[in-house]
């Protein structure tokens, strides 16, 4: 059955896509920005590490309060309002769960506690559902199908990722950093590329391209569009940051100390293409 979504109402519709766009372009910044400060954390010093992931648990509250949002006006926008208002319900879930872990967080050492491995279970199959929702609508919008479950084939990698690290044995020892690198590596282009497409349908429907039930669809994305900026400001992103703890990491494992680089050109340009891409595609 192939199910289409209408806008009903373009400035709520917009409105909604924005909010979107900019959160998951955010999210996938503050998850770059994670993974840098736990391959740097013997640098930073526990409580500096502690601060930046107290400052994290913060944001994705406030990520969560924006997703809420940006889904309340899709569901006065688009059609078929019931799968928004299903996402929506989801996401309202998660910000009642990162208040939840805030203030876990801001609990003394010795009062804080972990999820117990169902709940995190569960949190993370809801996770994988809304993001593949996600995928549909921002992909019937702006006519970007292909593109937006590309984006869903990099969730649900890393869904099973999580659920693998989730499901290990009781009591086993924690995972060396780059199993949690290669999480957020996948949630990163995930958020990326779904931010893009949120962006990019936005513009669809303000230059009112969607078209009505019936009518001619229109022409889907080209290489030559902000997209191709963004995609390539994530693959620059990910060699500058990847690069860059790789070669700390070395030099820090070996007995005397060594020499480590940050590959500060690669990690600019990145920053400059998403950026541009991000601004072309939101006009």
């Amino acid at each position: 059955m192939n199910v289409d979504v209408e806008v009903t109402d373009s400035n709520r519709a917009r409105l909604g896509l924005g909010l979107l766009g900019g959160a998951f372009l955010a999210n996938a910044g503050v998850m770059l920005l994670n993974a840098a400060v736990m391959q740097l954390s013997g640098t930073l010093g526990l409580g500096g590490a502690e601060v930046f992931f107290n400052a994290t648990q913060a944001f994705w509250v406030l990520s969560s309060a924006v997703e809420v949002w940006a889904l309340y006006e899709l569901a006065h926008g688009v059609k078929p309002a019931p799968l928004v208002w299903a996402l929506l319900g989801t996401a309202a879930v998660f910000l009642l769960s990162s208040l939840f872990w805030l203030a876990v967080e801001l609990l003394p050492h010795e009062e804080r506690f972990r999820a117990p491995a169902a709940l995190n279970v569960a949190l993370t199959l809801a996770g994988l559902v809304e993001v593949l929702g996600f995928c549909f609508i921002v992909g019937k919008l702006g006519r970007t199908t292909a593109f937006a479950w590309g984006a869903g084939i990099f969730a649900v990698l890393r869904a099973l990722t999580s659920l693998a690290f989730v499901l290990r044995a009781a009591g086993a020892e924690r995972p060396p950093l780059w199993v949690h690198s290669v999480r957020i590596g996948l949630a990163l282009v995930s958020m990326s590329i779904l931010g893009a497409l949120a962006l990019h349908a936005r513009g669809v429907v303000e230059r009112g391209a969607v078209a009505p039930s019936g009518g001619p669809a229109p022409a889907p994305i080209t290489e030559v569009s902000g997209m191709r900026q963004v995609f390539i400001g994530v693959a620059l992103l990910v060699l500058g940051v990847g690069g860059s703890a790789v070669s700390y990491a070395v030099a820090s494992s070996g007995s005397g100390g060594g020499h480590y680089f940050v590959a500060t050109g690669l990690i600019a340009a990145g920053i400059v293409q998403v950026v541009r891409g991000a601004t072309r595609l939101g006009r």
